[in-house]
């Protein structure tokens, strides 16, 4: 079976839907898409909450884009946080390092 980048973007859509309608993920607001909240402009990082229990933080594209635009260097999220395969990539394009704590 051949995984394209296109699938695993599929796949993680499919997860975090599923996730949402679970109860597990309430819509977007256990997403770090916003890239403020802890933001310090000293360091040029952001920190970003645990999500409520029984819930996980997610890290998207989005969440890296954002962070990059603010010129954050670094991410820091809950070490239990879902990140996916595409916010990876974008870290890697955009110097953005996530730091799991």
């Amino acid at each position: 079976m051949d995984i394209n980048e296109a699938a695993i973007e599929k796949i993680v859509r499919v997860v975090i839907e599923t996730l949402q309608n679970s109860g597990m993920l309430k819509d977007g607001s256990e997403t770090a898409g916003s890239c403020a909240a802890g933001t310090n402009t000293k360091t040029n990082e952001t920190r970003v909450t645990s999500a409520p229990k029984g819930r996980k933080t997610v890290v998207t594209e989005e969440t890296i884009r954002n962070c990059a635009k603010k010129n954050q260097v670094r991410i820091v999220v809950p070490k239990d946080s879902v990140i996916t395969p595409s916010a990876r990539d974008a870290a890697k394009d955009k110097g953005v390092e996530i730091i799991l704590e």
